[in-house]
Formats: structure tokens, sequence, C-alpha cells
């Protein structure tokens, strides 16, 4: 079986269709964690679970250990799962390559074999030295990339978990929520249990927000561009502010401008060829962030392809002084922010 997606694998837990072996990988820590131990759970059941799992540490995992523990018979049951963490395949020799792959080849039907990608960082589309591992996972059984879930899917997620706990929260007040505290389900999770447990029964909006949520560096950098596009020159100073006081360089915010308006460039160039923006997506190697496409969209229509050149041109010439002068960073940040409102507003005439 290729790789699937989440709604394949929930499917396959709610009908207890296992494959005999999975591997679990991919940036959303949460959703693999969730994932995994529903699966486990779902395999295993009610009945001696003491007995019937087994969790293997993959950094000092044995293949002999391995071998006898996916060989045993369940007790008392129909299926038993051994689980593999963290076992780190591309970093073995050749011999023990052989010996993971003959094990998962020759899985008994009685096994559901689960490695998982806690901590290790894997690219499905260029697996390196995982490719064969992967492959073969393919064939006996599934891989299963969970990959941060677009601002829109993650917005929704906010609303629905709000409302199990009786909250009322908005889509436009989910996603600003998602725009502040970043695309980290667990982060997500955490900051929506402190609002509910402050709101209780009642509604959270952007203020509550702004109030008790942690802002996470990378949203707040992303924030900027945001900003800049409104036109609005205090709050775009204001954000350059707030950034200055997490201690951010100002090589690193004016990169995040930079990366915006090339994202917003590449989308212009595609929708003036008659292309929707994620096809470009393969073209640039945006892998998992094609989301990052599709929020730029109302950037590209806001502004022609020459303003956006200009725009890239200043931010050009603020990351070279920025690595080359004297000059404060500030100064030279500040000062390029408000060229960009500048071109912004001409646009705008």
């Amino acid at each position: 079986m290729p790789l699937i997606n989440e709604m394949d694998l929930k499917k396959q837990i709610k009908n207890r269709m296992f494959q005999r072996v999975y591997f679990i990988l991919g940036e959303d820590g949460f959703l693999k964690h969730h994932y995994v131990n529903e699966l486990c759970d779902k395999v295993v059941g009610n009945v001696l679970p003491d007995l019937n799992f087994v969790k293997l540490d993959g950094k000092t995992l044995k293949m002999q250990t391995l071998s006898d523990e996916v060989d045993q018979l369940p007790v008392m049951a129909e299926l038993r799962c051994v689980l593999v963490d963290d076992y780190d395949f591309a970093a073995k020799g050749e011999n023990e390559q052989k010996d993971v792959k003959q094990i998962i080849s020759d899985l008994p039907e009685s096994t559901v074999l689960v490695f998982f990608a806690d901590t290790i960082e894997i690219n499905y589309q260029k697996p390196g030295k995982w490719g064969s591992f992967i492959t073969l996972v393919n064939k006996v059984g599934a891989t299963v990339d969970f990959s941060h879930k677009d601002n829109a899917a993650l917005a929704k997620i906010l609303v629905d978990s709000a409302a199990k706990r009786k909250v009322h929260m908005d889509t436009p007040t989910a996603r600003y929520m998602v725009e502040i505290c970043g695309n980290d389900m667990q982060n997500l999770q955490t900051e929506l249990d402190k609002l509910c447990s402050y709101k209780k029964l009642d509604v959270i909006t952007k203020d509550d927000i702004d109030k008790l949520a942690s802002k996470t560096v990378d949203a707040t950098v992303w924030q900027l561009p945001k900003a800049v596009l409104t036109g609005n020159t205090d709050l775009s100073l204001k954000t350059v502010s707030d950034l200055m006081a997490l201690r951010l360089d100002p090589i690193v915010i004016t990169a995040s401008l930079i990366s915006a308006y090339v994202d917003a460039y590449r989308v212009k160039c595609a929708l003036s060829s008659g292309k929707k923006a994620t096809d470009i997506a393969d073209d640039f190697g945006y892998k998992n962030n094609k989301f990052r496409l599709t929020n730029s969209v109302a950037f590209a229509n806001k502004m022609s392809a020459l303003a956006l050149r200009k725009s890239l041109e200043v931010l050009d010439d603020a990351d070279a002084k920025l690595k080359s002068s004297p000059l404060n960073g500030r100064t030279v940040l500040e000062r390029a922010v408000i060229l960009l409102i500048e071109i912004i507003r001409q646009e705008q005439r």
C-alpha cells in the first residue's frame, strides 16, 4: 500500500482493518503521538494489554529482540502489537538493514508492527537512505506522513475542540490564534486548554488570545509581512518593535520578509500564467509548505509584479547593509519597512 493520509489511517483503525506494518513519521508531533497511541490501543483492545503490547526503544534495539517480539503469539486475543520508537534505519549498517527488512517481510499475521519516527526527521519525498525501508513498508503495510496542517484545517480543529468544551470560538478567531501561536498542533492544544479554562462556558475572542496565548517566535515573525501588506505604518513598526523585544536578529526578521515577498512573486507569476498557486509547489521545493503559497494569493493579487520586484530590491539592499555595514540594525529594518509600505501605497493610488 502506498503512502496513506490521516483519514485513511482513521478508517483503518475504526474498522480494525490493520496493515501488518506501519511507519509513522512527519512534522506534527501531536498528531503522530495521537494516532500511534490510538492505533496501538485499537490493535490490542482490552484483552491482556500488558501481554499483547510491547514498546521497544529503537535507539538500543537488537534485531534478535525485535524478531522474538514479533514472533510471539497474542495471548487470548486476535492480534499483538509491537511498537518501535525512533529506530534510525538510515544510520544502521548494511547487515542490520538487511535483518530488519527480513523481519518486516516475514511478519506473522497475528502481529502489527509499528515504527514510530518520534524525533527523527525524514523527508518522505527525498528519503535518501530511508528509501528502501519506506519502499518495503509500503509493500507490506503503509506509511503515514503527518505534516503540519494548513491554517484552515487547524482553525477548524480549534473551533471543534472548543465546542466540545462548550466554549465558542468562531473561525476568524481560530485563524488568528493559529497566526499568533503557530501551526504546531501540540502547542495549539495547550494554548486552547488555557483559553477554555479561562473562558469556561463563554466565548473566546481575539482580545483573550492577545491577553493569554503565548506567541511563538515563528508566528510573530510572520506577522510582519502581513502588517506591511496592510499599508499601516504604525502597526508595522510596532510589529518590528515586538520582534526586537524578542531579541531577534534584524537579519532573521528581514529574511522572513524576503521569504514572504518571494512566495508572493512566485504566486504572481503562476497566476499570470493561468496556473493555481499550488501548481508550482514541486518546482520550488515547498513540499509540506504548500499553505505558504495559498496564503500568498491575497498578497500577490494586491500587488503588481513590478511592485513586488521593487520590494525585493528594497529588501536585498537592506539585507546587504545588515550583513556588511556598521549601521544600527533596527534603523535599517525600519527604513526598509517604510519603503515597502510606500510601494504598497503607490499601488493603491
